[in-house]
C-alpha cells in the first residue's frame, strides 16, 4: 500500500474516531443535527491568531455530533501547520490562506501521519470570531481522488456530508 493511500485511511480513521461515527452508532431514528455559523458576524481572518493551543467544543460529521468526551486532546496551530493526535498517532498539516476573507478558504496538505508523509491535499473554510475557531471541509471517503472542492457554507448537514469542527482557544 502506498503511503499515500495510507495517510488517506489514517485521515477517514481519524474523522471516524474523532465522530465516534459507525454503522452500530448512528440509528436511522436519529435525525441528523446541523449547525450553522452566523457569517454575517465574523472578523476578517487573521493568521497570527490562529497560532496557539486550541481543544475542542463539538464536531459534527454529516450533521452527526460526536460523542462526548472523544475530543480530548489539544490541537496546536503554528503559522504554517495545524497538529493534533488521535489514538493510533499524530498528524501534521500545513495549511495556505487563499482568502483573508471570514470564513477564509483554505487548502490543507498532510506532511506528518503515523504511516509517513503524504501531499494528501483538502479545501475547507476557517471562520474566527469571539476567540473560537471554526473549520469546515468536505471529505471524499472513497478516497476516489475527486476534489469535493471548498463547502459551500460553514454548516454541517446529512444533505452537504460536511465536517464541522468548533475550537476554543485554551487560556
Amino acid at each position: 500500500m502506498a503511503i499515500r493511500d495510507c495517510s488517506a485511511l489514517a485521515l477517514f480513521a481519524l474523522l471516524i474516531v474523532i465522530a465516534g461515527q459507525s454503522a452500530t452508532t448512528v440509528q436511522a431514528d436519529d435525525p441528523p443535527k446541523a449547525q450553522v455559523v452566523d457569517e454575517a458576524k465574523s472578523e476578517k481572518i487573521d493568521p497570527e491568531k490562529l497560532v496557539g493551543t486550541w481543544e475542542y467544543i463539538s464536531m459534527l460529521k454529516s450533521g452527526v455530533e460526536a460523542p462526548a468526551g472523544s475530543l480530548r486532546e489539544p490541537v496546536t496551530i503554528t503559522k504554517e501547520a495545524i497538529t493534533y493526535r488521535i489514538p493510533f498517532g499524530e498528524f501534521t498539516q500545513t495549511y495556505h490562506i487563499i482568502s483573508e476573507t471570514n470564513p477564509a478558504e483554505v487548502e490543507l496538505v498532510t506532511t506528518k501521519s503515523p504511516f509517513g508523509a503524504s501531499d494528501m491535499r483538502m479545501k475547507a473554510k476557517f471562520e474566527f470570531r469571539d476567540d473560537v475557531l471554526t473549520i469546515c471541509y468536505l471529505f471524499d471517503p472513497t478516497f476516489s481522488g475527486k476534489d469535493p472542492g471548498f463547502p459551500e457554507k460553514m454548516e454541517s448537514t446529512a444533505e452537504n456530508k460536511a465536517n464541522l469542527i468548533k475550537l476554543k482557544r485554551k487560556p
